[in-house]
């Protein structure tokens, strides 16, 4: 067997670091059987390809490569959704902010239905703009709950019966009054 058919047949595995993904491209030219002026035309060409359909535009500006909190909710996101593929060894944040990106870059190219939509492999057919906008209208809505739950203060119906009987007498809004308290307690603590 020649090496570059050992090579074709390692790239079945599926790597799962960065040095095996480089291995895996490489080994693919190498198995291509062309010459080496040849590979580097095809790389040019799909470089420019890449390119042209790379997204960058205002409906994925808001994705922020390093924040980890977004990369794993979006990376969940598209797997809930059935966009992605699930068997993907993803070690760290860098990998999977370039796995979505790659995934909205890649989606331009793939050939559409009848329709022109792109159909994901869900239930809906949805085209690529207002897949991307649901998306992000889908995760400020998640950040402004959780907001909510940080400015949301549970209290008794007693409580907030004096709190507004404080209220009627001295005209402070009961947010300003526990604003105070606290305030108050904490400068006495430290």
């Amino acid at each position: 067997m020649t090496d570059w058919a050992k090579t074709c047949i390692k790239m079945y595995v599926i790597p799962d670091t960065h040095i095996q993904r480089l291995r895996a491209v490489v080994g693919y030219y190498d198995c291509l059987g062309i010459s080496l002026d040849r590979k580097r035309e095809l790389l040019s060409t799909l470089i420019l390809k890449w390119n042209e359909i790379e997204v960058k535009n205002k409906l994925t500006r808001w994705i922020d490569k390093d924040n980890e909190e977004m990369c794993d909710w979006l990376w969940n996101y598209l797997l809930k959704e059935k966009s992605v593929c699930n068997d993907i060894c993803i070690r760290n944040i860098r990998e999977k902010y370039f796995a979505i990106m790659g995934f909205l870059n890649a989606w331009g190219s793939v050939p559409a239905g009848p329709s022109g939509r792109f159909k994901n492999t869900g239930n809906h057919i949805e085209d690529k703009e207002t897949f991307l906008i649901r998306m992000h209208k889908t995760w400020m809505q998640k950040k402004y709950r959780e907001k909510l739950k940080m400015n949301e203060l549970k209290l008794s119906q007693s409580t907030l019966k004096k709190l507004a009987f404080i209220h009627q007498q001295t005209k402070v809004r009961p947010e300003e009054y526990i604003a105070n308290y606290i305030d108050g307690v904490y400068k006495k603590l430290i």
